[in-house]
Parts: structure tokens; sequence; C-alpha cells
């Protein structure tokens, strides 16, 4: 063949198959400038524990690792801790026979869009027996999104001192605005917050409680146990609310609610409870229908999770703390998140 009839031949292959290249060209530059070629886009996701622990669901975020387990052992099974690669939080609580729960492990470094591989821990005992250690793994892609701190105070600078309460209610100056005494008395004092008189209860007009927020506080029973500091959301007024028990003189926390003026305990759970000794507690709002709460220690470490199941179909409420006897519920470092 001629050079003059090869170039031909390459023109009209180029004229024929051209625009076609053109268009496989523009459509690669378009999926990937809309992410589809990411690496993680079509990762398989994967959370594998070993037999008697089934992970029903998770999600890895920036600062944190969720999984649901469910009990298929036979038996009821005490989660003393869950330790996941990369993490430096630990988690724990009280999984019933056929039963599952939400367990959320922060501490994480995690960086949005990337993958993500790490090996799950998780120490357990079966109905008392000995202590065990079950191992997995997790593959995912690390959503965006991290826990979010929408209010906090520490009582430490800014805040009134001396008590306030019984027929005033209102507690000054302009930085507690929002706040409102129901019941009782309270006091600031030392970098604290405390009750004073018994049967106290304190709300915050906002921000609003509602799924998917928390309240997370340090608190405890100093000087007398049988005191029982107690967190509140769901906060319709005195005779509705959701809330979470300390008893150090029980050892035990409890997740319960008051509807129409008439308490009822949604689950109970023991723990090993010091007095005159500062805990972390939180009560999570996770959805419509659950709630969680659950104590740690100030090193972080879970001691405890409880959940509950609700129906009142309540879709906001306020915060508050109670105290059922007064002068030694202590509580600080309160923080209102979005988790």
């Amino acid at each position: 063949m001629s050079y003059k009839k090869r170039a031909q031949a390459a023109m009209e292959f180029l004229m024929t198959y051209g625009w076609a290249i053109l268009v496989v060209i523009i459509a690669i530059a378009a999926i990937s400038y809309f992410g589809v070629l990411k690496p993680g886009k079509f990762l398989p996701r994967k959370c594998i524990i070993g037999p008697g622990i089934y992970c029903d669901d998770f999600k890895v975020n920036e600062d944190s690792v969720t999984l649901i387990l469910k009990n298929t052992h036979g038996k009821n099974m005490e989660i003393t801790g869950i330790e996941v690669e990369h993490c430096t939080g630990t988690d724990s609580g009280s999984l019933q026979d056929d039963g599952q729960m939400t367990f959320v492990i922060e501490g994480c470094s995690n960086a949005a869009d990337e993958k993500f591989t790490g090996e799950i821990n998780i120490t357990y005992s079966l109905s008392g027996g000995l202590s065990r250690m079950k191992k997995g793994n997790i593959v995912s892609i690390v959503e965006e999104g991290a826990v979010v701190t929408v209010f906090s105070e520490d009582f430490e600078t800014g805040g009134p001192s001396g008590h306030f309460g019984y027929n005033t209610h209102a507690l000054p100056p302009d930085s507690y605005t929002g706040w409102f005494v129901q019941t009782g008395s309270w006091i600031i004092e030392n970098g604290y917050f405390k009750n004073w008189f018994g049967e106290d209860i304190i709300t915050m007009n906002s921000p609003a409680s509602q799924s998917g927020m928390e309240i997370r506080a340090k608190l405890g029973e100093f000087d007398s146990a049988w005191r029982y500091p107690i967190l509140i959301l769901g906060w319709q007024d005195i005779n509705n609310y959701y809330a979470l028990l300390f008893n150090s003189g029980g050892n035990t926390i409890k997740l319960f609610k008051v509807v129409d003026g008439t308490s009822t305990t949604l689950i109970e759970s023991s723990v090993s409870l010091d007095l005159n000794t500062w805990y972390w507690m939180e009560l999570r709002w996770v959805s419509s229908t659950q709630l969680e709460g659950q104590i740690l220690d100030l090193d972080w470490n879970s001691l405890q999770t409880v959940q509950g199941t609700i129906s009142e179909s309540w879709t906001t409420g306020n915060y508050g703390l109670r105290c059922i006897r007064g002068g030694a519920c202590l509580f600080d470092d309160i923080q209102i998140r979005n988790i």
C-alpha cells in the first residue's frame, strides 16, 4: 500500500472512530469528577466477628466506630470491653440472648472518604462464666461527620455563686438565661454544680433534645449514698420525660421514663460504683424508639451500657438534671452533643 493510501486509511479511521473515542474520554472525565472512581466507591463493606456475636450493622466516622451487635450464642452475654484498631476508646454492655445493642468506640482519628481497615477485639463472659476473647475485623470507607458539641458548661468562670431556686426559679445572670429551676434549689460553688434542697429538678430550654442528641456530664454521689444524680432528656413537663439514674449505694444505673406522672423502669443494670468519685454519664436519644445510657470512668473506659425501647412519639423536649435527695449530687462539665 502506498504512503498516500495509508494516510487516507488513517484519516478515515480517525473520522469514523474519533467521535466515539472523544465520547469515552468525556464520560471518564465526568465520572471521575463526580467521585465515582474514588478508591472507596466500590469497596466492599464488611464487619465480621467470630461465631456467637453477629455484626448486624456498623458505621465508621471520623472520630468513632459504631457497631450494632447481636448475641447469637444462646446464653446471656456480658461484654466488658470492645476495642477497635486505630481508636483509643472502648465500650461495654449486657447482651441478652438473641438481643442486640449499639456500641460506640470513640477516640478515632480517621480521614473522611479514606479506606478504614481495623481489627475488633471483644472481651466477654457468658452468664457469669470465665472471661473470653473474640476477634473480628471491619472494612469500610470513613464517612464524614464527627460528634459535635453544641453546648458546654464547666461552672468555672462567668457564672453565679451562691444558691438559687425555691420560689425564684430564674437563674442569674444572663449567661444562664434559659435554665429553669422546676423544683428545689441549686448551688454553684468550687467549680461544680450541686443540688441544695431535695427532689431538685433543673431544665434547659435550649438546645432542644431530640433523636441523634445526647447529654453528658461528670457526676457522682458525694458525702452520702442513695442521693441519685439523674440526667434528663425529652422533658415535656414535670410528669413526662426520660431519665438515667446513678446509684452508687446500690451499684446500678437505671434507665426509666416518666409518663403521665408514672415512673416506669426500662432497664436497670449492675455496675461497680464508688462513693465520692467522679464518673462520666451519658444519656442518648438514639432514635424515635430507642434510648441508650452509659457510665464511664474519667479515663473514658466504659463501665456499663443500657438500652431501652420507647413509644411516646415525642419528637423533641428539653435537657435537665435531677437529684432525689438534697446536698450530695454533684455535676460538672455538662455537654449537649449531636452524635
